[in-house]
């Protein structure tokens, strides 16, 4: 059985502390100690808007979009 979490926008940052990532003044998803942004799917940094949740089991970060949500369904 999978177990699937949704979290609406206000624990955006709670989720992202666990995993030690953090938001920056420009709204990307960084790195909490280096500050280097997280790369989505796609090979772009992810910003705060873009972000739709983390892969299981990795620590890949999904975006909202089509083409993330295209590229997720064809590594099933």
């Amino acid at each position: 059985m999978d177990l699937n979490i949704t979290f609406d926008s206000s624990a955006k940052e709670d989720i992202l502390s666990f995993f030690d990532k953090e938001i920056n003044k420009e709204g990307l998803i960084v790195e909490s100690l280096t500050k280097e942004p997280i790369i989505g799917l796609d090979g772009t940094e992810v910003h705060e808007k873009e972000f739709a949740g983390i892969k299981k089991g990795s620590e890949i970060f999904l975006k909202n979009d089509l083409i993330s949500m295209m590229k997720l369904s064809e590594e099933k």
